[in-house]
């Protein structure tokens, strides 16, 4: 009997020791997973930082290239925005200003004004959009 007990404690002493190792390996492999998730998530972050920063230095490159200083000074910057919120809340601002160019330059037909309620031009008024539509036809397919 006592045999028998000392075999199973053998047993249970082996056991113990099994689990311990195959939960040591899990650990590792969760970490190794961990780990190289963490290498692939940081990539795709630093590759999204490089396309953003190309974009933008592509972007000011065009803007030159235009004519456009992409770098805007402070005081021309807040004033662009108090004009914004000037135009949006009914004051006079850059906008307020084009509704008497436009009252003159966006003449639409019969006198009516090809301007928008917030002064700028309409497509029309432009050069931009004609109404010339043309039917398709059998003949003009061909």
């Amino acid at each position: 009997m006592e045999e028998w007990h000392q075999k199973g404690v053998e047993d249970w002493k082996k056991n113990q020791k099994r689990q311990r190792d195959r939960e040591s390996k899990q650990l590792e492999f969760d970490l190794k997973q961990a780990q190289k998730f963490n290498v692939i998530a940081e990539k795709k972050l630093q590759d999204a930082k490089d396309e953003v920063a190309d974009g933008i230095d592509s972007f000011e490159n065009t803007l030159k290239t235009n004519g456009i200083n992409p770098r805007v000074q402070k005081d021309d910057a807040e004033r662009a925005i108090t004009d914004s919120f000037n135009a949006k809340n009914g004051s006079p601002g850059i906008r307020g200003a084009n509704r008497s160019i436009g009252a003159t330059l966006g003449k639409g037909t019969m006198g009516m004004s090809a301007t928008t309620k917030t002064g700028a031009f309409t497509l029309e008024s432009t050069g931009l959009k004609q109404r010339t539509k043309k039917t398709l036809t059998e003949a003009t397919r061909k």
